[in-house]
């Protein structure tokens, strides 16, 4: 993924966001889509998610989530989805019949700013957690909610379970902001999708 040179955004933000911790191996993607939603006033546990029928067993014990199936559980919530991401394939057809807004191309640090300066928590995957978090002796993806922007950093709320709390990866620092990203295989701090949650109607 490739991001423009950036310089630091004129302002800080911070959203009021709680953070929520997985319930199953691969349920990252539904804890940060949650926090998403509580924000904007879903109050639902992972237990109740879990019985919605997009969920399956499989998904949160083997495989987890990709972003169309998370923006159509927040759909089926009645929420307004944006799915930021280039790959078709991790989107579906299902997810625009069901009435998600989906832009083709690749998410850009721009899109998080944005997604803040609005009061919307961008939920977003990193592709590879091993290189990504300090300690970490797992590789693949994991999705995570960003919830501020400080001193030219983002930060995120990560759902997993297992942190070390004095590791403060809540407050991890991501995209600093004199880097560019050039490639998938390079830089750990990309954002492989986005998806981005708001009510219907807001106030």
């Amino acid at each position: 993924i490739c991001f423009a040179s950036m310089s630091r955004h004129p302002r800080d933000l911070s959203l009021d966001l709680p953070i929520l911790r997985q319930a199953n191996w691969c349920s990252c993607g539904i804890a940060a889509i949650n926090m998403s939603m509580r924000r904007h006033g879903l109050t639902i546990t992972e237990k109740g998610i879990e019985k919605n029928p997009l969920v399956t067993r499989e998904l949160l014990q083997k495989y987890g989530f990709n972003p169309g199936r998370l923006g159509r559980i927040a759909l089926s919530y009645g929420f307004r989805v944006t799915i930021i991401d280039p790959d078709e394939e991790g989107v579906g057809t299902k997810f625009a019949r069901e009435g998600g807004r989906w832009e083709k191309r690749r998410p850009q640090k721009g899109d998080l700013y944005r997604a803040l300066t609005q009061g919307i928590a961008p939920v977003a995957c990193i592709p590879n957690k091993q290189t990504a978090f300090d300690g970490s002796t797992s590789t693949g993806s994991h999705w995570v909610t960003l919830h501020s922007y400080r001193d030219g950093e983002f930060l995120l709320h990560d759902p997993s379970p297992w942190l070390d709390p004095g590791a403060l990866r809540d407050l991890f620092r991501l995209f600093p902001a004199s880097s560019d990203v050039r490639g998938v295989a390079e830089l750990f701090y990309q954002v492989a999708h986005l998806v981005e949650v708001v009510p219907l109607v807001q106030a």
